[in-house]
């Protein structure tokens, strides 16, 4: 079987942020038809895209955000992305059309 042993894991990628990240989601969709991605909310309100396979930033979202993003959810599709921030702001973000 494949995945992660808690006791025995290692570390096989990392990556360096240059701000504090507060949290983060990981798309689930098939590999191969779609690139998942990780969605990290930083200190600053931002949150930016990063290529799940090699760990480098491929987007920003544009947030409404000025005070720290402390929770990120995709939805199950992984067509939606849900945001709340610190000052208890909630935004939710789309990309393109849905899946079918």
């Amino acid at each position: 079987s494949s995945g992660i042993n808690a006791e025995y894991g290692a570390v096989v990628r990392s990556s360096r942020c240059n701000h504090r990240i507060c949290s983060l989601a990981i798309s689930v969709m098939p590999e191969g038809l779609y690139k998942n991605v990780i969605a990290t909310g930083l200190h600053t309100g931002a949150v930016w895209l990063w290529n799940s396979w090699n760990l480098q930033v491929v987007g920003h979202i544009p947030t409404n955000f000025s005070s720290p993003v402390l929770s990120l959810q995709f939805s199950y599709d992984s067509y939606s992305l849900v945001g709340g921030s610190e000052q208890g702001k909630l935004e939710v973000w789309t990309q393109g059309d849905p899946p079918s």
